[in-house]
């Protein structure tokens, strides 16, 4: 487990990274907020699980699941209550490209 742990780090440190400082940097209005929620966390999220998934050569449920549950403390400092279902939404898709990476 410990193992595991030190293996995701780096990569979680650059999903936490990126859930931290993009809403800060770049949210003006609803709508860079969308855009960042929606196109730029997805796709950092996307490449970080493929190259753990390349990297690892498994699909590490706890890593997706903490890709989620990261992203709780963003939406009660940055956004509103309606977007906790993104906490959902980037586990799946850290799923699937973790599964991606891991056949490549």
């Amino acid at each position: 487990m410990i193992k595991d742990l030190k293996e995701m780090l780096p990569y979680l440190l650059i999903i936490m990274i990126s859930y931290y400082l993009l809403p800060f940097l770049l949210i003006k209005d609803t709508g860079s907020g969308i855009s960042i929620l929606l196109f730029l966390l997805p796709i950092i999220i996307s490449i970080t699980s493929n190259v753990y998934g390349y990297k690892i050569r498994k699909v590490n449920f706890i890593f997706n699941i903490l890709v989620g549950l990261l992203f709780i403390p963003v939406i009660l400092i940055f956004m509103n209550t309606t977007a906790f279902v993104y906490v959902v939404g980037y586990a799946i898709v850290s799923a699937i490209f973790n599964y991606l990476g891991k056949i490549m």
